[in-house]
Protein backbone atom coordinates (compact mmCIF):
# COMPACT_ATOMS: atom_id res chain seq x y z
CA UNK A 1 0.00 0.00 0.00
CA UNK A 2 1.32 3.44 -0.88
CA UNK A 3 -0.12 4.91 2.33
CA UNK A 4 2.37 2.85 4.38
CA UNK A 5 5.25 4.27 2.36
CA UNK A 6 4.04 7.77 3.21
CA UNK A 7 3.18 7.25 6.89
CA UNK A 8 5.66 4.63 8.02
CA UNK A 9 8.75 6.78 8.59
CA UNK A 10 6.88 9.50 10.51
CA UNK A 11 4.76 7.19 12.66
CA UNK A 12 7.57 4.75 13.41
CA UNK A 13 9.89 7.60 14.41
CA UNK A 14 7.18 9.28 16.50
CA UNK A 15 6.46 6.09 18.45
CA UNK A 16 10.06 4.90 18.71
CA UNK A 17 11.07 8.28 20.15
CA UNK A 18 8.51 8.01 22.97
CA UNK A 19 5.15 8.76 21.40
CA UNK A 20 1.98 6.78 22.04
CA UNK A 21 -0.08 5.18 19.28
CA UNK A 22 -3.70 4.32 20.09
CA UNK A 23 -5.87 2.81 17.36
CA UNK A 24 -9.12 0.90 16.95
CA UNK A 25 -10.22 -1.86 14.60
CA UNK A 26 -8.84 -1.22 11.10
CA UNK A 27 -6.28 1.21 12.50
CA UNK A 28 -5.05 -1.59 14.75
CA UNK A 29 -4.43 -3.70 11.66
CA UNK A 30 -2.25 -0.88 10.27
CA UNK A 31 0.13 -1.25 13.23
CA UNK A 32 0.82 -4.97 12.61
CA UNK A 33 3.91 -6.39 10.90
CA UNK A 34 1.93 -6.43 7.65
CA UNK A 35 1.46 -2.66 7.97
CA UNK A 36 3.55 -0.16 9.91
CA UNK A 37 5.32 -2.86 11.90
CA UNK A 38 4.89 -1.13 15.26
CA UNK A 39 4.26 -4.37 17.16
CA UNK A 40 5.10 -8.03 16.51
CA UNK A 41 1.46 -8.86 15.79
CA UNK A 42 0.04 -10.50 12.66
CA UNK A 43 -3.49 -11.05 11.42
CA UNK A 44 -4.92 -14.52 11.71
CA UNK A 45 -5.35 -15.94 8.17
CA UNK A 46 -8.72 -15.09 6.61
CA UNK A 47 -9.78 -18.74 6.44
CA UNK A 48 -9.40 -18.96 10.24
CA UNK A 49 -11.22 -15.71 11.14
CA UNK A 50 -14.84 -14.77 11.76
CA UNK A 51 -14.90 -12.02 9.10
CA UNK A 52 -18.35 -10.54 9.60
CA UNK A 53 -19.13 -10.29 13.32
CA UNK A 54 -20.73 -7.07 14.50
CA UNK A 55 -22.29 -6.00 17.75
CA UNK A 56 -21.81 -6.27 21.47
CA UNK A 57 -19.37 -8.75 22.93
CA UNK A 58 -18.16 -9.45 26.44
CA UNK A 59 -14.45 -9.23 27.15
CA UNK A 60 -12.30 -11.05 29.66
CA UNK A 61 -10.05 -8.29 30.97
CA UNK A 62 -6.71 -8.24 32.78
CA UNK A 63 -6.03 -6.34 35.98
CA UNK A 64 -5.15 -3.03 34.34
CA UNK A 65 -6.13 0.61 34.95
CA UNK A 66 -7.78 0.70 31.52
CA UNK A 67 -10.73 -1.24 32.97
CA UNK A 68 -11.16 0.86 36.12
CA UNK A 69 -14.81 1.76 36.69
CA UNK A 70 -16.13 -0.86 34.24
CA UNK A 71 -18.21 -3.41 36.15
CA UNK A 72 -19.39 -5.46 33.17
CA UNK A 73 -16.87 -5.36 30.30
CA UNK A 74 -19.19 -5.40 27.28
CA UNK A 75 -18.04 -3.46 24.22
CA UNK A 76 -18.82 -3.15 20.51
CA UNK A 77 -16.87 -4.87 17.75
CA UNK A 78 -17.54 -4.14 14.08
CA UNK A 79 -16.10 -6.71 11.65
CA UNK A 80 -12.92 -7.13 13.70
CA UNK A 81 -9.80 -8.80 12.48
CA UNK A 82 -8.19 -11.42 14.69
CA UNK A 83 -4.61 -11.16 15.87
CA UNK A 84 -1.75 -13.49 16.66
CA UNK A 85 0.59 -11.70 19.07
CA UNK A 86 4.20 -12.28 20.02
CA UNK A 87 4.95 -13.04 23.69
CA UNK A 88 6.43 -9.55 24.08
CA UNK A 89 2.98 -8.01 23.57
CA UNK A 90 0.63 -7.82 26.57
CA UNK A 91 -2.97 -8.89 26.06
CA UNK A 92 -5.21 -6.58 28.11
CA UNK A 93 -8.43 -8.29 27.03
CA UNK A 94 -9.64 -11.32 25.14
CA UNK A 95 -13.01 -11.93 23.55
CA UNK A 96 -15.67 -13.60 25.64
CA UNK A 97 -19.24 -14.41 24.67
CA UNK A 98 -21.05 -12.48 21.96
CA UNK A 99 -24.32 -11.03 23.20
CA UNK A 100 -27.57 -12.35 21.68
CA UNK A 101 -28.33 -9.04 19.92
CA UNK A 102 -25.08 -9.18 17.89
CA UNK A 103 -24.85 -10.41 14.31
CA UNK A 104 -22.49 -12.53 12.28
CA UNK A 105 -23.04 -11.61 8.66
CA UNK A 106 -26.83 -11.18 8.55
CA UNK A 107 -27.48 -13.86 11.18
CA UNK A 108 -28.67 -12.89 14.66
CA UNK A 109 -26.30 -14.48 17.19
CA UNK A 110 -29.04 -15.24 19.73
CA UNK A 111 -31.23 -17.02 17.17
CA UNK A 112 -28.42 -19.12 15.69
CA UNK A 113 -27.01 -19.93 19.13
CA UNK A 114 -30.32 -21.06 20.59
CA UNK A 115 -31.04 -23.28 17.58
CA UNK A 116 -27.52 -24.70 17.25
CA UNK A 117 -27.36 -23.52 13.63
CA UNK A 118 -23.71 -22.45 13.30
CA UNK A 119 -22.34 -25.58 11.55
CA UNK A 120 -25.15 -25.58 8.98
CA UNK A 121 -24.91 -21.82 8.40
CA UNK A 122 -21.13 -22.00 7.96
CA UNK A 123 -21.53 -24.72 5.32
CA UNK A 124 -24.19 -22.66 3.53
CA UNK A 125 -22.29 -19.34 3.67
CA UNK A 126 -18.87 -20.89 3.09
CA UNK A 127 -17.26 -18.75 5.83
CA UNK A 128 -16.74 -18.89 9.59
CA UNK A 129 -19.76 -17.36 11.32
CA UNK A 130 -19.80 -18.80 14.84
CA UNK A 131 -18.65 -16.04 17.21
CA UNK A 132 -17.56 -18.83 19.56
CA UNK A 133 -14.43 -18.93 17.37
CA UNK A 134 -13.53 -15.53 18.87
CA UNK A 135 -13.41 -16.87 22.45
CA UNK A 136 -10.08 -16.15 24.16
CA UNK A 137 -8.71 -14.41 21.06
CA UNK A 138 -6.84 -11.13 21.77
CA UNK A 139 -9.10 -8.08 21.63
CA UNK A 140 -6.95 -5.35 23.22
CA UNK A 141 -3.14 -5.40 23.11
CA UNK A 142 -0.38 -3.13 24.36
CA UNK A 143 3.33 -3.18 23.66
CA UNK A 144 6.43 -1.11 23.13
CA UNK A 145 8.05 0.18 20.00
CA UNK A 146 11.38 1.75 20.84
CA UNK A 147 10.67 4.20 23.68
CA UNK A 148 7.00 4.48 22.76
CA UNK A 149 3.83 2.60 23.59
CA UNK A 150 1.25 1.11 21.24
CA UNK A 151 -2.32 0.18 22.19
CA UNK A 152 -4.31 -1.80 19.62
CA UNK A 153 -8.00 -2.38 20.19
CA UNK A 154 -10.20 -4.51 17.98
CA UNK A 155 -13.23 -3.29 19.93
CA UNK A 156 -14.55 0.22 19.48
CA UNK A 157 -14.23 2.32 22.62
CA UNK A 158 -15.45 5.15 20.37
CA UNK A 159 -18.97 3.76 19.75
CA UNK A 160 -21.55 6.52 20.40
CA UNK A 161 -23.56 6.20 23.64
CA UNK A 162 -21.34 3.37 24.91
CA UNK A 163 -20.66 4.11 28.60
CA UNK A 164 -18.02 1.38 28.91
CA UNK A 165 -16.24 2.67 25.84
CA UNK A 166 -16.33 6.23 27.16
CA UNK A 167 -14.95 5.06 30.51
CA UNK A 168 -12.14 3.12 28.80
CA UNK A 169 -11.27 6.19 26.72
CA UNK A 170 -11.23 8.43 29.82
CA UNK A 171 -8.91 5.92 31.50
CA UNK A 172 -6.62 5.92 28.48
CA UNK A 173 -6.59 9.72 28.23
CA UNK A 174 -5.81 9.95 31.96
CA UNK A 175 -2.81 7.64 31.47
CA UNK A 176 -1.66 9.70 28.48
CA UNK A 177 -2.29 13.06 30.13
CA UNK A 178 0.57 15.49 29.87
CA UNK A 179 1.85 16.74 33.23
CA UNK A 180 4.43 19.42 32.46
CA UNK A 181 7.02 17.76 30.22
CA UNK A 182 6.16 14.22 31.40
CA UNK A 183 3.81 11.97 29.47
CA UNK A 184 2.39 8.94 31.27
CA UNK A 185 2.47 5.53 29.68
CA UNK A 186 -0.60 3.59 28.55
CA UNK A 187 0.87 0.36 29.88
Amino acid sequence: FEVFDCWSPFERRFVREGGSYLVFCGGAVLATVEGLGLLPVTRRPTRDRVPSFSGRIRLTVSDHPLWQGIAEPVFHAWWPSQFVADESVSVLATYGDALPDAFSSDVNVGDAQSRGMWPELERTYGINLDPGRLLKEPAVLVGTCGSGRVLLSLVHFDTPDDRNGATALRNIWARLAVNGNHTSSIA
